[in-house]
């Protein structure tokens, strides 16, 4: 099994207090080494190697591979040419990726940003996915018509959410509606077909800790905005309340 940390460095990780056995991901996540070290996955013996990208959350650019067997590291030396033909990193993007790693996971900044972090994320999933919920418009045809046209947003406890838009048709004109609600100043952009199955086409919606609960509420009042003037969204009676606390 090979394991890409792209998403889970700097968010995901052991708890560096108290390591935990379970298997499950930690709603904190505190650590950020990654989902492996969430999961206590690290040493599991179906594991080959791990690549962990330094183009995220690290703010740099630049990957490892991380392999615990020496032939195996042996092996890419040798017959890895992509690895073998490439340049190494100037000193700066090593000094970069560095100071991301003991801002990340070495100190106690990093564990206050992926705590308010992992907050957002429950925050938009508990307002947003209750809404969308309550105001499903469902039309009263086949089972069919149905799955093309309602929305929902898919469960996920990573910062990386997916709003479902059955059409690719209508992925991209969500996004383009909603880019300029916001007076351009939010995109977003469609996850479409083959690229996912047919009919689970998604817009990707990506939440920073940098974000501030304004802005995420403000998100979710334009995602609703924009769901109602495409009538896949029926409109409540009086004002859209989308409350802007934790």
């Amino acid at each position: 099994v090979v394991v890409d940390e792209a998403h889970g460095l700097g968010v995901f990780g052991r708890d560096q207090q108290r390591e935990s056995t379970t298997t499950r991901l930690r709603s904190t996540a505190v650590g950020g080494m990654g989902v492996l070290a969430a999961m206590n996955l690290e040493h599991h013996p179906a594991l080959w190697c791990s690549i962990h990208t330094f183009g995220k959350a690290a703010g740099c650019h630049g990957a490892v591979l991380c392999a615990c067997d020496p032939t195996i590291k042996e092996y890419w030396i040798n017959f890895a040419y992509p690895f073998i033909y490439s340049t190494a990193l100037p000193l700066h993007s090593l000094v970069t990726i560095r100071a991301s790693y003991q801002s990340m996971i070495s100190s106690d900044r990093g564990d206050l940003l992926r705590r308010h972090l992992f907050k957002l994320v429950g925050f938009f999933q508990d307002k947003m996915g209750g809404y969308l919920k309550r105001y499903q418009l469902v039309p009263k045809t086949s089972a069919t018509s149905i799955a093309q046209t309602q929305v929902f947003l898919r469960p996920s406890r990573c910062p990386i959410q997916a709003l479902q838009i059955s059409s690719n048709g209508r992925c991209t004109v969500f996004c383009t509606r909603l880019w300029n609600l916001s007076q351009q100043s939010i995109r977003l952009y469609p996850i479409k077909s083959p690229t996912v199955p047919l009919g689970q086409e998604r817009v990707r919606i990506i939440l920073h800790a940098h974000n501030t609960i304004e802005q995420v509420s403000y998100l979710m009042h334009l995602i609703v905005q924009t769901l109602i003037a495409m009538q896949l969204l029926r409109a409540p009676f009086g004002p859209i309340h989308l409350e802007s606390k934790l």
